[in-house]
């Protein structure tokens, strides 16, 4: 699978793809190289310059530099294509004391910086981390609910990378009539500085890939949805099921935020990593 925008981020990556380290591959061991992960490393390595053989006949000898994640240190990694009978299968073969040698159900994964290629792994608890929290979130509730913290108009808080306008946010709360867009008669307490249901914004767009929609910004009407804080964590810190079925109720209350950022319900699951994982 290709990496999204906070999978490149979280990187700093050109480009990027991932997969899990199956039950074979851990055992033999060694790792079929898929389409995106290919298109990642010939953007760096042309198709021409593997060599294609088995390893008696020369393929054990061959290496390709890569620099280890998130070490940085260049290792060399014996990848060729071993079968002359299935020309376009790319192997990576891992011998057990190799620095790159991922476990089962891992999530190994190569990018490119530039032209300078990574590769690594990752448990899957860790890579589905990847982006979920929003560390602007409590500031950006506060802001609401004690206004005396906003700094600057608009611009709620002078760290948050990119502003967000209280006025989105008090707007997004009116129009859900104070009720949670994931589950209205969830029972909520009452915030004492404004006598109403307290709520959490949400942008369903992450904030912190505003530098991915340069022309747009997320901290629009469309992107910002009212949320108990139940589920509010929950679509951040739940298990992937969790997160998908709150993001797919609040696509089927209003899902204009598709059309006007041009993204699909896919996409959005892939922001939370939420995707199953081939």
């Amino acid at each position: 699978m290709r990496f999204g925008p906070h999978h490149k981020l979280f990187f700093n990556a050109t480009d990027g793809a991932y997969s899990v380290v199956t039950d074979r591959e851990s055992g033999d061991p060694q790792i079929t190289v898929d389409k995106d992960e290919k298109a990642v490393i010939y953007s760096v390595i042309s198709k021409g310059n593997f060599y294609l053989g088995s390893k008696k006949t020369g393929g054990a000898n061959v290496f390709k530099k890569f620099n280890l994640w998130p070490s940085n240190t260049s290792i060399d990694v014996q990848v060729f294509f071993p079968k002359l009978d299935k020309p376009n299968e790319l192997r990576i073969y891992i011998p057990q004391s190799d620095p790159f040698c991922p476990p089962k159900q891992h999530i190994w994964f190569v990018f490119r910086r530039n032209k300078t290629l990574f590769i690594g792994s990752m448990p899957e608890v860790k890579w589905r981390s990847i982006g979920r929290a929003d560390h602007e979130d409590a500031a950006y509730a506060e802001s609401i609910y004690e206004p005396s913290t906003e700094v600057g108009g608009s611009r709620l808080v002078k760290s948050f990378q990119y502003p967000r306008r209280r006025s989105v946010a008090i707007n997004a709360l009116k129009r859900a009539k104070f009720t949670c867009e994931v589950e209205p008669d969830i029972s909520l307490f009452i915030a004492r500085s404004t006598g109403t249901p307290y709520l959490e914004p949400h942008h369903l767009i992450p904030m912190s890939l505003q530098g991915s929609f340069k022309t747009i910004s997320l901290d629009h009407a469309d992107n910002v949805y009212a949320l108990s804080p139940h589920h509010h964590r929950r679509v951040h810190f739940g298990l992937p099921a969790d997160s998908q079925e709150v993001i797919e109720k609040l696509l089927c209350r209003r899902a204009t935020v598709l059309k006007k950022y041009g993204v699909s319900q896919a996409d959005i699951l892939g922001f939370y990593n939420c995707l199953n994982i081939d």
